[in-house]
């Protein structure tokens, strides 16, 4: 992004986490990531940001317990009531 001369203003921020899924030692934790504060400008001060992107998105954040680790992190299929 820096090197296409965008910049970001703003903090997403997570409202929400529930746990969804646990198979030892890996865990699914589903959470709310709320971006509605989050702007992204090209250089010549137009949005990058799509008018129609949710205020609130549904994440799923996969990790391994046993290593300490973040496996994955992706739109969750199924949105969690944020």
């Amino acid at each position: 992004m820096h090197a296409d001369e965008w910049v970001k203003q703003g903090e997403a921020v997570v409202t929400d986490a529930q746990l969804v899924e646990w198979m030892d030692p890996i865990a699914v934790i589903r959470v709310c990531y709320d971006v509605s504060q989050v702007a992204l400008n090209a250089a010549d001060g137009s949005s990058a940001v799509s008018p129609t992107r949710p205020d609130v998105q549904s994440l799923d954040i996969r990790i391994d317990n046993d290593a300490k680790k973040l496996i994955q992190i992706g739109l969750s299929g199924e949105p969690l009531q944020c």
